[in-house]
């Protein structure tokens, strides 16, 4: 009996560690996820920062840019199983000057007549895989030619 009470006791010992050790591979594998889509979400968003022209090297702005006028992120970026897409392309419509007094910009989702140089681009990214982990990453974008005049001491962030 007492050896049928201990094979027991043993057998249920073996299943907690075994119950553990299953839940502490599924718990890294939706953190390895997570930083997967965290990565993804942040390259994808510096390379619509910053894209380059390919033929002359410089940083390119796209007046009035949408989500199909914004380059697509490269197919090595972006791992199988994630989707990648650009929810929202916002534009400065009010810019905020040394003499004014309002401290923030004002954005919206209709690009203005007169492109002020600056988007707020939202990106997100989902990954289709065990957890289902998503990331929302938002940038600012900027004119590196300074196509609006500004006010301030310095005149721009140019």
């Amino acid at each position: 009996m007492e050896t049928l009470i201990t094979l027991i006791l043993m057998g249920l010992a073996i299943l907690g560690i075994l119950t553990g050790l299953a839940s502490l591979s599924r718990l890294s594998s939706a953190a390895s996820e997570t930083t997967q889509v965290r990565n993804t979400a942040q390259s994808y968003a510096e390379l619509l920062k910053q894209p380059v022209d390919a033929a002359t090297g410089v940083p390119t702005y796209v007046h009035c840019a949408t989500a199909a006028t914004l380059p697509a992120p490269d197919p090595d970026m972006v791992p199988d199983g994630y989707t990648v897409e650009i929810e929202r392309v916002e534009y400065a419509t009010n810019m905020p000057t040394a003499t004014s007094s309002a401290l923030a910009f004002a954005w919206s989702t209709t690009c203005p007549a007169n492109d002020r140089g600056l988007q707020r681009i939202q990106v997100r990214v989902e990954s289709n895989g065990l957890m289902d982990r998503s990331e929302t990453v938002t940038v600012i974008k900027r004119d590196q030619s300074c196509v609006h005049t500004y006010t301030n001491v310095d005149l721009g962030p140019c």
